[in-house]
């Protein structure tokens, strides 16, 4: 999936704008796990994933979500934990991919 970095987006569109899909996107998820999670506590991840993991693309971010809400979790509600390990694993998959790709190349 091709696209810019959730800064990129952050910046054409507004920080407001994205916390709330970001946010949109995390509530989204939860319910999918349960719905445990009060939705103040959702907006405030939304805007520490854009701090911390701004530099990926949004499609990293929408393809960790996906792959995340379909692995067994613990508990009935999103955390950042949970949602940092997600993004983690993402990393991994492309890096893995990218690799995969070199090989193929050599």
């Amino acid at each position: 999936m091709n696209t810019n970095s959730l800064k990129a987006y952050e910046a054409k569109f507004g920080a407001v704008a994205m916390e709330m899909r970001v946010g949109a996107m995390l509530f989204e998820a939860n319910e999918f796990l349960g719905g445990g999670m009060d939705g103040n506590v959702l907006k405030a991840m939304a805007r520490m994933l854009l701090d911390d993991f701004g530099s990926r693309t949004a499609g990293c971010f929408i393809m960790a979500i996906k792959a995340g809400v379909k692995k067994l979790t613990i508990g009935h509600k999103l955390t950042y934990p949970i949602l940092c390990e997600w993004m983690h694993e993402q990393d991994k998959r492309v890096e893995e991919h990218n690799f995969n790709e070199y090989l193929s190349h050599k």
